[in-house]
């Protein structure tokens, strides 16, 4: 039996070519991208778990689904790699769905997920979200807990690579203690980014 192949069409030499084209196009983006790390997140009860081995401050950064904002945070200011190394070496960074329903035990006490009343006007929520986020659904926050599982605060709304660079070492270097103004360290803040 003896194969045969035919000429090639140009159809077929366009589609090899865009292909080949396509491949030259993204794969210099992929490998720049291959070296990049990413934020190590961890649930809450590992968080709480290590820092009672390692303390450290937790990070919660509580999100929705439906949150155009917290896809924005994730996309632009949670992969600048400067935040992402000084996240993974200076918190326990925890990532935190506002729509969880799973029960979470934090020492003696177990947060649930609270169903909707519509006859009460209440709508679904879980108890561990609702306390971090001082009663306040407002999407994206982060929450910030001190290294002897002390509830530090909570801000809410997007932040850019920059603000969220000098938030992130006004806690974790407890400048707060000496100019409690943010706006005034913001004003010194002498960044990388």
């Amino acid at each position: 039996m003896q194969i045969t192949f035919s000429k090639p069409t140009y159809k077929a030499l366009i589609t090899s070519f865009i292909f080949l084209l396509l491949i030259a196009i993204f794969y210099p983006v992929r490998a720049q991208n291959a070296g990049k790390d990413e934020i190590h997140w961890i649930s809450i009860e590992e968080a709480v778990n290590k820092s009672a081995v390692q303390p450290r401050k937790l990070l919660v950064y509580i999100y929705s689904d439906n949150c155009g904002w917290c896809k924005k945070m994730s996309s632009i200011s949670f992969s600048e790699q400067e935040i992402i190394n000084y996240i993974n070496e200076n918190y326990y960074p925890v990532k935190l769905n506002a729509s969880i329903t799973r029960d979470i035990k934090l020492g003696d006490r177990t947060y649930k997920y609270v169903n909707a009343n519509p006859s009460a006007n209440s709508p679904a929520y879980h108890e561990l979200v609702l306390t971090l986020l001082n009663g306040r659904m407002a999407y994206p926050a982060i929450a910030f807990i001190s290294e002897k599982m002390e509830y530090m605060g909570v801000d809410f709304g997007y932040k850019n690579p920059k603000l969220l660079e000098a938030w992130l070492h006004f806690i974790a270097e407890e400048a707060y203690k000496t100019t409690p103004d943010f706006t005034a360290f913001q004003a010194d803040f002498k960044g990388k980014l």
